[in-house]
């Protein structure tokens, strides 16, 4: 099975489209891109994303939605992080994507997605031995 998944970050939006095992359970991926449309720059808790920041953002997933039809992907994942949590007209925004996209962002948690960092750094990994993960992201 193709899916898609798409990381709306603080300042990054992450896409990756990937061949998923149901049986081995092995995701292989097929196409990532990253794009940086900041979302998170200048916000404060409670304040706004700006007009230009989420039209970046718009016109970015207008270009991965093109990406995504274009492998066939039968599933697509949207999650968003921290500039989505604090700005107060997160909902507006998420409500203009599902309008415009049909697609549904869900919005983790601080905890969520230092365990998917976490996760994410690690899969790859056979020994553990001693390890530090550090995550370099924008806003969380």
């Amino acid at each position: 099975m193709i899916v898609a998944s798409i990381d709306i970050g603080t300042n990054t939006v992450l896409l990756l489209i990937a061949n998923v095992n149901l049986t081995t359970q092995q995701l292989i991926p097929i196409y990532e891109e990253q794009q940086m449309p900041r979302l998170g720059k200048g916000l404060q808790p409670n304040g706004e994303i700006k007009k230009e920041k989420y039209n970046l953002l718009i016109n970015i997933l207008s270009d991965y939605q093109q990406k995504i039809q274009s492998f066939k992907c039968e599933k697509i994942f949207v999650s968003g992080t921290n500039a989505l949590r604090v700005a107060k007209n997160s909902e507006n925004i998420i409500q203009l994507i599902k309008d415009k996209f049909n697609i549904k962002i869900n919005v983790i948690s601080g905890e969520q997605e230092a365990e998917f960092a976490y996760l994410g750094a690690t899969s790859g990994i056979t020994d553990y031995g001693t390890a530090l993960i550090i995550d370099i992201g924008g806003g969380s």
